[in-house]
């Protein structure tokens, strides 16, 4: 890229963040979709543009992953234990901790379920205030590279997913309260294919088909 193109580049960037930056993570904290998004804007931009804002804002707050949660795709975050030897030698060890600052340890668990398991689990989780994070495994890039209507989605729930560049690759979404009704939703018309990822209980729960 010549200096000319990478400062209109650079130039380009800089008016899109002063002008609209804020704005675009501001509502998307609030829960809009990218279209609601692009509508509420005042200054002129592509609904191309806000979807790559926003698909980029949720991968640096962990809404979404790359990587898979056991892999410690979700940055964890920890503490240090003192602990004393046999002799009164003191050491420290570093603990994973969750959101509520209680250690967690040990290996992921994972384990088969069916249908019907997977989705009594999901509604447990949802009646249960602070059981920590869980992410779910998301295969919508990789639907012949282009994102497909799914079947018994509303359309709020399709603009949602619409509104998220997907990467050719599986991608994790953590479990909110739009993403649970999601994958609920595609559970109960036999359309979910994946993991779901609790950090708390460190389960994976793999779907059986």
């Amino acid at each position: 890229m010549s200096k000319e193109g990478y400062f209109q580049g650079a130039l380009s960037n800089f008016i899109f963040e002063f002008a609209c930056g804020g704005a675009i993570r501001h509502l998307a904290d609030q829960g809009y979709t990218t279209k609601q998004i692009a509508d509420h804007l005042s200054y002129p931009v592509s609904y191309e543009r806000v979807r790559e804002a926003v698909t980029e804002y949720y991968l640096a707050e962990g809404v979404l992953l790359r990587t898979e949660p056991v892999q410690g795709g979700a940055q964890p975050k920890y503490i240090y234990v003192q602990e004393h030897g046999e002799y009164g030698k003191t050491s420290f060890r570093r603990v994973l901790v969750d959101e509520g600052g209680e250690a967690l340890e040990g290996e992921w668990f994972k384990r088969s379920v069916t249908e019907r398991e997977l989705l009594d689990r999901l509604r447990e989780y949802n009646g249960q205030p602070g059981t920590g994070k869980a992410y779910v495994s998301c295969d919508f890039g990789r639907m012949n590279g282009e994102f497909q209507e799914l079947e018994g989605l509303n359309g709020r729930q399709q603009e949602y997913l619409e509104g998220i560049r997907w990467d050719r690759q599986r991608m994790y979404h953590l479990l909110n309260g739009r993403m649970l009704e999601i994958t609920i939703q595609l559970c109960k018309t036999g359309c979910f294919q994946g993991s779901v990822y609790f950090e708390r209980t460190r389960e994976q729960l793999v779907l059986e088909r």
